[in-house]
């Protein structure tokens, strides 16, 4: 009986460790991607310096983020989930409880933030403030 309960336990174990995906090879290429902290994350609210594709992301505490995005006039507004996972930022699919794309972070001040996305491509983001009036 108790071999069967260890073999028992172990599956509930390993069921419950999630597995995740391997960096991007086109991300970490570049060797200069850095871990994110949780503290990095939370009410953090970027917009995208590219003048071709506008993008607005907005962080919060309870793992969500905003996300206005779009070109050409067509914009979507989904709401999102983001998981950090051992210093590795998700965005994450919280009805089916999947790991989305991943921000691979380069570098963070209180006013850029620059990420390599999956496809290893550089991207700079406006770090936006809360007026007092929010």
């Amino acid at each position: 009986m108790i071999p069967q309960l260890a073999i028992l336990t172990l599956i509930l174990i390993a069921t419950s460790c999630r597995m995740l995906p391997p960096p991007s090879d086109e991300a970490t290429a570049f060797h200069d991607t850095i871990p994110w902290r949780k503290d990095q994350v939370e009410g953090l609210s970027v917009v995208s310096l590219d003048p071709h594709h506008y993008t607005y992301m907005s962080f919060s505490k309870g793992g969500y983020v905003a996300v206005t995005a779009g070109s050409g006039g067509k914009v979507t507004s989904p709401l999102m989930g983001w998981r950090l996972i051992r210093g590795r930022l998700f965005f994450h699919d919280p009805i089916h409880d999947k790991l989305g794309g991943e921000l691979h972070l380069v570098s963070l001040t209180d006013d850029l933030l620059t990420i390599r996305s999956t496809d290893g491509k550089l991207q700079k983001y406006k770090v936006t403030h809360p007026t007092p009036n929010e």
